[in-house]
């Protein structure tokens, strides 16, 4: 793994950083795009559409209710 602080190459299960000692967090370094959620990914896409899905629900299931009390 490429250090992101001095940009050195390391040992993919290295702890820190051989030349500057940065710590590397869950194995891996900070912001490594190897290793961060991207929205691209399918579990990401699928959370965000289930977020918007039930979004929408709420909207949809307040405005109803709103209807009904304005229809009284």
């Amino acid at each position: 793994m490429i250090c992101p602080k001095c940009r050195s190459e390391n040992s993919d299960t290295a702890a820190e950083c051989s030349v500057c000692l940065y710590k590397f967090r869950f194995g891996h370094a900070y912001n490594d795009p190897a290793h961060m959620m991207h929205i691209d990914s399918p579990p990401a896409r699928r959370r965000l559409m289930f977020v918007i899905l039930i979004g929408l629900a709420a909207l949809l299931l307040g405005l109803i209710i709103a209807l009904s009390f304005i229809r009284r």
